[in-house]
């Protein structure tokens, strides 16, 4: 922490962080302009769109998969009945 420094507006000093009070922040405000505004919902939009389309992609993989594990067995070959659902005994 002793590393860090902070620039002074009206003198551009240089001050140790360490020698900073609370006091020393309470009239530092931070506003957030349009353009950052714009940029965190752009961002948390793309990121929604990014995670769904990876979704999509990761379970049509698994799907893929899953039909070459079979080795391409119809629902015949595999047992079942197809008039009542269930399997052949």
């Amino acid at each position: 922490m002793e590393d860090i420094e902070c620039s002074l507006p009206q003198d551009r000093g240089r001050v140790p962080l360490s020698a900073l009070s609370e006091d020393s922040f309470r009239e530092c405000r931070g506003t957030l302009s349009l353009t950052d505004y714009l940029i965190v919902i752009f961002s948390g939009i793309a990121v929604s769109v990014a995670a769904i389309l990876a979704s999509f992609f990761l379970a049509s993989t698994v799907h893929c998969f899953q039909r070459i594990s079979k080795g391409g067995k119809s629902e015949e070959e595999e047992g079942y009945d197809g008039q009542r659902g269930g399997r052949i005994r």
